[in-house]
């Protein structure tokens, strides 16, 4: 997992942070995580999967699983 891109956001105070997107690479192959951009770093759940939380104006939101081999996130309810 990469941290490939990110963003300014700020919080209802008005303070900044950064929030960035993944990408997975594996063997030259580069596949972009969709949508899901985080503020902490992610866990690893599994051989197949990892476990994010999305940022949204520096809070965290909706936690996901997202698939190793695809790069899908599903979320967790």
């Amino acid at each position: 997992m990469w941290y490939t891109d990110s963003r300014v956001a700020t919080d209802p105070d008005g303070n900044p942070c950064i929030e960035r997107v993944m990408e997975l690479r594996r063997e030259g192959e580069r596949i972009a995580v969709p949508l899901l951009y985080t503020g902490a770093a992610p866990v690893l759940i599994d051989d197949s999967t990892m476990r994010a939380r999305i940022w949204l104006n520096c809070r965290p939101g909706n936690t996901y699983d997202v698939n190793l081999r695809s790069g899908e996130p599903r979320r967790v309810k």
